[in-house]
């Protein structure tokens, strides 16, 4: 019976949505279902003060192949919704793999074969849906790009002039190039940096040497908006680029924030 107090749409589409979720067999593999009801406080006598709300979560495992409780750890994965709403994920173990659904079942491919190659990545789907990928490789230290087209998967290095440290935050223009905020090593603190690729190549620039744990969005105009953590002064500071350069402002300092 559903729970004192429960509205009856809500049971009955919860109801809806378990039944439909069992409804598909195997088309979503290895899935747990947990249905989560709120329901109104009666001590309270105010029923506005909760709303009564019906979630479903399935939980799918994309690889199985791999042994992600050992060493190498997997410790950084991306994940993108296609124009589809199918999910694709970026994921390291000991090389940098790309999965993706289609709608019934999961896809597996090694972007990266050099063991040990990726952390830190970041995927981004263009308008035709295909991947792209930033990663540090720390077998050189270097920014690595890699994206695939009907020829299969293409690796270019971003930058290879200084030690990459962490953080890759990856972003497609309207055209499709992609615009990577990173960070490299530097004293003292360390550069957060900035690298987009044109149709003359690659451009590099760095935009302030105390910063990592970089997010990178882009405007309307195709200009860059970083947020980061001032290393020095253990600060959460965004960046912004336009006609005049490079802009930094300091969004909260009170305390040791935005890392």
């Amino acid at each position: 019976m559903p729970p004192k107090g429960c509205l009856k749409k809500s049971c009955l589409f919860a109801l809806a949505v378990l039944l439909a979720v069992l409804s598909m067999g195997n088309a979503a593999p290895s899935y747990t279902v947990s249905i989560a009801t709120q329901i109104p406080d009666a001590q309270q006598g105010n029923a506005q003060t909760q709303d009564v709300l019906a979630s479903l979560w399935v939980t799918q495992r994309p690889d199985i192949s791999q042994t992600f409780s050992q060493t190498p750890l997997m410790t950084d994965r991306s994940l993108a919704l296609d124009g589809s709403n199918y999910p694709h994920i970026a994921y390291w173990q000991d090389h940098l793999y790309y999965a993706w659904h289609d709608g019934s079942t999961w896809h597996l491919e090694t972007v990266d074969g050099a063991w040990g190659v990726a952390r830190d990545v970041s995927l981004a789907l263009d308008g035709s849906g295909s991947p792209h990928i930033s990663y540090h490789d720390r077998s050189r230290s270097d920014l690595e790009y890699a994206y695939r087209n009907e020829s299969g998967w293409h690796i270019q290095t971003v930058d290879s002039d200084a030690d990459i440290d962490c953080d890759t935050s990856l972003v497609l223009d309207g055209s499709g190039n992609p615009h990577i905020g990173y960070h490299t090593f530097g004293y003292p603190w360390g550069n957060l940096k900035y690298a987009y690729r044109d149709g003359a190549g690659w451009h590099i620039q760095t935009v302030t040497d105390s910063g990592w744990r970089s997010s990178l969005a882009l405007d309307d105009s195709g200009n860059p908006h970083i947020s980061y953590h001032d290393w020095g002064n253990s600060a959460l500071k965004y960046a912004y680029k336009n006609e005049s350069g490079w802009h930094i402002q300091t969004v909260d300092d009170d305390g040791y924030v935005g890392e």
